[in-house]
């Protein structure tokens, strides 16, 4: 067994934190990176970093991992119904280039122009690339709706157009919709 560099140590450790978290046991991953920077004295730039390695260095699966934080976004996520564009705010670095990876390979532009956390992409450009990475009915679902909310031309709740997704997409991750993690991300769904 090699030796570990410093700053590998502290991937790990940031990993160990993210979670088992501290004293409490209670996993550190729910807080925000200001949160946590906060809570252990650490820059937030730091924070992000070491998460980031964490999360390449440490995580078995990162594929499966970046497309449930990606549902966490799209539960969180906006639509502007007059751009036609969904906007996420997507903290964790390593989801963000997943996500701009995969948009990028499929020949689509995202806007983060105005907040590096903040991503906005073409609607009907983001359903073509859920189609590639989640359950084709779930995806179906969420276009219908998106469709519908175009067609009012009027600023509607996304929540209800979220939902059915979610549930569908949660389910061909194998969770059922009646799972913590599911009903987690369901309770995360904002407007």
């Amino acid at each position: 067994m090699g030796s570990l560099s410093k700053r590998d140590i502290d991937a790990l450790v940031m990993h160990l934190l993210d979670e088992q978290g501290l004293d409490d046991g209670l996993p550190l991953k729910n807080l925000s990176n200001q949160q946590l920077s906060v809570k252990l004295r650490v820059s937030t730039a730091r924070i992000k970093s070491l998460r980031y390695e964490a999360t390449l260095k440490h995580v078995s699966n990162n594929e499966k991992v970046a497309k449930w934080r990606f549902l966490e976004a799209i539960a969180k996520s906006k639509f502007d119904s007059d751009k036609n564009k969904i906007a996420f705010i997507i903290e964790d670095a390593f989801t963000k280039n997943w996500l701009q990876g995969i948009l990028k390979d499929n020949g689509l532009v995202f806007d983060n122009s105005f907040n590096t956390e903040v991503v906005k992409v073409d609607s009907d450009g983001l359903v073509s690339v859920l189609e590639v990475l989640y359950d084709k009915e779930s995806v179906k679902s969420l276009k219908k709706n998106i469709d519908s909310v175009k067609a009012m031309k009027e600023k509607l709740s996304f929540a209800e157009v979220k939902k059915e997704f979610i549930k569908g997409a949660a389910n061909a991750l194998g969770e059922t919709a009646t799972s913590a993690v599911t009903k987690g991300l369901l309770s995360m769904i904002s407007g």
